[in-house]
């Protein structure tokens, strides 16, 4: 069942933020949520009224992705992250070791074709 944060000025539920999110409505709300702690915990009222703008569903999530206030704010915070996921030994393809394994398992390999991400 949708929350207060998941229904549009209408009551209706909004629309995901991500297309591929449409049959997956849990996994549009984590986002949501993410993009509001991170909101509340942005330094710039510019910045924040961009993060509102995305969640009300205003402005698409890939033009704030791609604003340069955006990745100022995100960079270091994304790069104190893979500082922390190293320090607690995680491999470097940031999946789990199986259970009972006692390497990591070997990151999946791309052919040269394909390109990952959507942005």
């Amino acid at each position: 069942m949708p929350g207060p944060d998941d229904r549009g000025p209408a009551g209706e539920p909004e629309q995901p933020l991500l297309p591929s999110y449409r049959r997956r409505p849990e996994l549009d709300r984590a986002l949501r949520a993410n993009l509001r702690t991170l909101r509340d915990r942005c330094p710039d009222a510019d910045l924040r009224e961009r993060f509102d703008a995305v969640l009300a569903g205003r402005t698409p999530l890939r033009e704030l992705a791609r604003s340069r206030e955006d990745q100022d704010f995100l960079g270091p915070l994304v790069l104190d992250g893979a500082r922390r996921w190293e320090e607690a030994g995680r491999p470097d393809d940031g999946m789990p070791a199986p259970e009972g394994a006692s390497e990591p398992a070997p990151a999946p390999r791309r052919s040269s074709g394909q390109h990952g991400g959507t942005w």
